[in-house]
């Protein structure tokens, strides 16, 4: 059963961060845009940090730098460079209470993988980034597992095999959690009223970009 609510989050300066898609394949290279709030950009990079020896793409440093006032700090995108963080504004937020939700996500290479979660809470968020209107999603769940078809069909847990951008899903073995700081895109239009037909209605969840983070290119 799925329920409905919606959060009040009108204080809330949003933000896009641009970071390094590790789900494109290897002769390839560019950028995956993600969203969030301050506190939850300062999460990821501490995430991050705790997973990595090194400051990947520069992110703990132009954050220190973004938090001493140099609003208009670059960090490494691939080979390029990006603003660190880009304000974009909140339209609507709403959360759905998922239970035994399933789903089926299509790798790159067009091979399904059919996942699912014993609970879970999504947030979902409208936001206004330039022209466009873009639906986000933030997901905390519990019992995260796949299969694949035949040989692979029996389900597995993924626990933290994850092979995207470090950081960006983590893992807590209690409660066998996966969770996200940052909003990972759903859908891109520049139609807000398309946008705002989608958000809170269950059939619209894809994770799409989260599943592309557990999996990477893979």
């Amino acid at each position: 059963m799925d329920f409905l609510g919606t959060s009040d989050n009108k204080a809330e300066q949003f933000y896009k961060l641009i970071l390094t898609d590790y789900a494109l394949p290897g002769l390839c290279s560019g950028g995956e845009s993600y969203y969030g709030t301050l506190e939850g950009v300062k999460a990821f990079i501490s995430a991050m940090r705790k997973q990595s020896d090194d400051d990947l793409d520069g992110l703990e440093k132009a954050l220190n730098a973004f938090l001493a006032g140099e609003q208009s700090v670059k960090h490494s995108v691939a080979y390029s460079q990006e603003q660190f963080l880009i304000p974009v504004e909140l339209v609507e937020s709403k959360v759905q209470f998922l239970e035994n939700y399933k789903w089926t996500h299509t790798n790159i290479w067009g091979f399904p993988y059919y996942m699912k979660i014993s609970k879970g809470i999504a947030q979902e968020v409208v936001l206004k980034d330039g022209e466009n209107y873009v639906r986000c999603v933030k997901l905390d769940a519990q019992k995260l597992m796949y299969r694949a078809d035949p040989p692979c069909d029996h389900w597995m847990s993924i626990e933290a095999g994850f092979w995207g951008f470090p950081g960006l899903l983590r893992y807590e073995k209690i409660g066998d959690r996966t969770f996200t700081d940052l909003f990972f895109v759903e859908t891109i239009s520049n139609d807000l009223k398309e946008c705002l037909t989608e958000i809170g209605q269950t059939e619209s969840l894809n994770f799409k970009n989260i599943c592309d983070s557990i999996f990477g290119d893979g």
